[in-house]
């Protein structure tokens, strides 16, 4: 059984799923980051930033982060958000669309419209 849930870790587990995920998906084709625990701290104590994260029981599966963002579309700015590091275990892909729905919900429950995806 998944739970998904806003983060509350020391992110050194974020740190290692992005690597255990990323690096056998990227690696070698395109340029890859590969953040560690302390950035992973330092992005989500920015201002408004939230973690999401996706379980099976104590195993973290799954993991995105949210950050406001003002949107300027011509001489109207828009509160939005960002999202940013989506990471799936791919033996949990299913997790995938409800990890993303949830951050969706986040972003919205702070009165955000349209959060935009980049990775």
């Amino acid at each position: 059984m998944q739970d998904i849930e806003l983060y509350r870790g020391d992110f050194e587990d974020v740190a290692e799923l992005t690597r255990r995920v990323w690096l056998p998906e990227y690696g070698g084709k395109t340029w890859v980051a590969l953040p560690d625990g302390p950035f992973f701290r330092w992005q989500g104590a920015q201002n408004g930033a939230r973690c999401v994260a996706a379980y099976d029981g104590t195993k973290l599966i799954g993991s995105t982060f949210s950050f406001p963002y003002s949107l300027r579309i011509g001489s109207s700015v828009h509160p939005s958000a960002l999202i940013s590091g989506f990471t799936v275990d791919p033996d949990h892909r299913r997790v995938a669309l409800p990890l993303l729905n949830a951050c969706v919900a986040t972003t919205r429950s702070r009165e955000l419209d349209s959060p935009l995806a980049w990775s």
